[in-house]
């Protein structure tokens, strides 16, 4: 895995006049997120407890963040754009899966846009950004692009506020960070397969 942040500077009126389709609903039944998302939940039930909920605020925060994000893109002239949904066959059973966005920027890569009140200081090599690298490297392969994007909205920015001897007028400000990564073939086909086992395992799919 090779991870670059790079510099991201946002013209912040490009969003004006940008249009974006509405998204239709989910289809039903086996989406990518039930499998990395259970696996998260098994390896760190802590950290996501089984039965929890997510934050509604954060969650709305996040697609207000999203969608900006994505206006804004396309308006200072990116290649962006959200993919429809897709599906693969796990198995005889077929699985749904949606990435964010679709970047042709040189290379092809999957583009993910994150929201978190986690740290910004480890970036997305934190070992609490896995769950976002198995979403990413599934998606990866499923489409066969090693290449992904992450645009990350750290909501509390590097946490100094909470240190002693901090600005106290800080208050923990925002931070956008941007990374774009590249994946061996060696971790997608792992990550692909440890997923599949599991879902085979807990029942989701038919082989």
């Amino acid at each position: 895995m090779i991870i670059t942040e790079i510099d991201i500077n946002l013209d912040l009126d490009a969003a004006a006049g940008v249009q974006l389709a509405l998204p239709g609903p989910r289809t039903a039944g086996l989406h990518a997120s039930d499998i990395y998302g259970g696996l998260a939940q098994k390896l760190d039930p802590e950290r996501y407890p089984k039965g929890s909920k997510p934050n509604t605020t954060i969650m709305a925060i996040g697609l207000a963040w999203e969608q900006w994000l994505e206006r804004t893109l396309i308006g200072m002239g990116e290649a962006v754009a959200r993919p429809p949904e897709q599906m693969v066959m796990l198995g005889k059973t077929p699985c749904y899966f949606s990435p964010d966005l679709v970047i042709v920027n040189g290379k092809t890569r999957i583009g993910e846009i994150k929201t978190t009140t986690m740290s910004s200081k480890a970036g997305i090599e934190s070992k609490k950004m896995d769950k976002y690298h198995a979403q990413a490297m599934l998606y990866c392969h499923f489409t066969e692009i090693p290449y992904a994007r992450f645009y990350v909205l750290f909501l509390r920015g590097d946490y100094k506020f909470m240190k002693k001897g901090a600005d106290k007028n800080d208050d923990g400000f925002p931070e956008l960070h941007a990374y774009n990564v590249e994946y061996s073939a060696y971790e997608l086909q792992e990550c692909y397969q440890t997923h599949f086992n599991f879902a085979k395992r807990e029942g989701l799919i038919q082989v």
